[in-house]
């Protein structure tokens, strides 16, 4: 293993902007991860940003497989409006249904 890595990536730390609880969406920047454990604003904790999750999503939103996802006001939106993108929908869900299967992807 080379000297330089830090960690695999797939989970980071991050310092809660607003009280979490686990499974919740945490955003720091244009990190998008899913807290692991229960946090108060400012502590930090550990984050899986990668995999597949199920998300809160925005009730409104019909959002099929394949759709670019964002997360606004802590809940999944297609919409791409002031959001930070952060994957992909991997199963369809119909206005109404409050959450959806989100493939996690890592955007620069």
């Amino acid at each position: 293993m080379a000297t330089t890595k830090v960690q695999d990536g797939n989970v980071l730390n991050l310092t809660l902007a607003t009280d979490a609880t686990s499974g919740s969406l945490v955003v720091q920047g244009k990190i998008v991860g899913v807290a692991q454990i229960t946090g108060l604003t400012g502590e930090v904790v550990p984050c899986e940003v990668v995999g597949v999750q199920r998300l809160q999503k925005a009730s409104a939103d019909d959002i099929a497989v394949g759709t670019p996802v964002y997360v606004e006001d802590g809940k999944i939106t297609s919409a791409d409006k002031d959001g930070v993108k952060c994957g992909y929908a991997v199963k369809a869900a119909a206005a109404g249904v409050l959450e959806i299967d989100v493939r996690l992807v890592p955007t620069c």
